[in-house]
Parts: structure tokens; C-alpha cells; sequence
């Protein structure tokens, strides 16, 4: 019953309830999303639920957003009585899309220009990033968003620099290689759902603060592990 699977949300349809008699017909519907619940356990819409409802028997088809990129959701359809309380029926499971994006411009440029990747677009929450080329990538104006980001190469091949003056408003995992550098040129909180990794010969810094109040800081919020590897540098002056 799954029909489409984006990277932050899934639509699933399924066949309407009819209009009478009154104890086959609904009052309306209720979807809900779990990463708990899996082909084992089915019925565990423990944790976090991610739901949208609606009222009548007409449309049979729902969208639930907020979803996590790269996850996998079982999902369950709920018909409503007139006191909303859901008998419920299985809605299938799907794992949310993630999408490459690679710089392909030939020097630098602005994160938020479509035509500096490679597809052409801006990358989104569902987007796995990768910027490995000899240029210094600077976001402004929007906030940025991915489901991965990677700086350089594992052999330290390029030297890119990821200038963000602009928050990040989904992230989960980054991994800063050998001479890459990633530089702050703001005070909010970068939070991040996964990991982050800065190898040995990567640069963490931020711009000068050259005013008061200071403009620049390092202040991450990570849900996994922050690892700053011997021989990696963070600069704070």
C-alpha cells in the first residue's frame, strides 16, 4: 500500500471503507510510521510515532511527513469509529530515499547554486554530499541541508573547504578527511543526528571574530560520536 517514498516522508494508499452500513463505514482515517515496528515484530509502534489523520471515507490516501532520510518505516492504516479510536490494518514498510550530489563546479562557488552539482539541484535532508575537489564551497543565505556530508578523499587528494555562514537545518552524519577543512562563520548550534568525524591532517576551525558580540564559534550538538582524531587540528583563535 506504500506508493511513493521520498526522502522526509511516504504516501501510502489503500482501499476506502464504504459509505454504508454503519458498522463497515469510517469516520475517517489514521496513518502512523515506526521504525520499531519491523517484519518481526509488526505491531511494535513503540518510541517515536510519526502520524497524519484525516476525516471521511474519501480520500484513501495520506502522506506522512517529518520522516528521518535512509530509515526504513513499517506503517499501519487505522479506520476511525466515531469516537476516533482506529482498528487498525497493516500499511507495508518502505525505507526512505537517499540521493548523491558532487561538486562539479570547476573552482569555488555557492553551496545553494543548483548548477555547481552534479545532479543539478541544491542539495536536500535526503541528499548524500560529497566535495571533493580543490575549492572553497561557502553556504549563505539558507541554511543547508544533508542526510551525509563528505570533505576531500580518504588518500587527502584535494584540499576543499567547506565555509558555512549559514545554519544547518537537517544533517546527520560528516566526515572531514586529511586536508579537507570545515570553518564556521557562525555562533548558532550545528546539530547533527549521526556522527562526526574530522581525520587526522583535517582543519576545524572558525572565522576570526573581529566585534563583540563575537560573529564565529565552534558548537556542535552531535546524537552519536564527535571524534577529532590525533593529528587533526581545531583552531578556535
Amino acid at each position: 500500500m506504500v506508493y511513493e517514498a521520498f526522502a522526509t516522508s511516504v504516501t501510502i494508499n489503500w482501499t476506502p471503507r464504504p459509505a454504508s452500513p454503519q458498522a463497515s463505514t469510517a469516520e475517517g482515517y489514521i496513518v502512523e510510521a515506526s521504525t520499531a515496528a519491523d517484519i518481526f515484530t509488526p505491531s511494535d509502534f513503540t518510541g517515536v510515532i510519526f502520524s497524519s489523520i484525516s476525516y471521511g471515507i474519501q480520500p484513501a490516501t495520506l502522506t506522512v511527513t517529518g520522516l528521518d532520510a535512509g530509515a526504513t518505516y513499517t506503517l499501519r492504516v487505522g479506520a476511525l469509529n466515531w469516537s476516533d479510536t482506529p482498528s487498525y490494518a497493516a500499511g507495508g514498510s518502505t525505507i526512505t530515499l537517499v540521493s548523491d550530489f558532487v561538486w562539479s563546479f570547476a573552482g569555488s562557488g555557492l553551496w545553494n547554486t543548483a548548477t555547481n552539482w552534479t545532479p543539478s539541484g541544491i542539495p536536500s535532508a535526503g541528499s548524500r554530499v560529497t566535495i571533493d575537489a580543490n575549492a572553497t564551497v561557502t553556504s549563505s543565505v539558507n541554511a543547508i541541508r544533508f542526510f551525509t556530508l563528505t570533505l576531500g578523499d580518504p588518500a587527502g587528494t584535494f584540499s576543499p573547504i567547506l565555509l558555512l555562514s549559514t545554519s544547518i537545518a537537517n544533517a546527520r552524519d560528516m566526515t572531514v578527511h586529511k586536508n579537507a577543512t570545515f570553518t564556521s562563520s557562525v555562533v548558532s548550534t550545528l546539530a547533527f543526528t549521526g556522527d562526526v568525524l574530522f581525520e587526522k591532517g583535517s582543519l576545524l576551525n572558525h572565522s576570526a571574530n573581529t566585534t563583540s558580540p563575537q560573529t564565529s564559534a565552534l558548537n556542535f550538538q552531535v546524537a552519536g560520536t564527535f571524534t577529532l582524531q590525533a593529528g587533526a587540528t581545531a583552531s578556535v583563535s
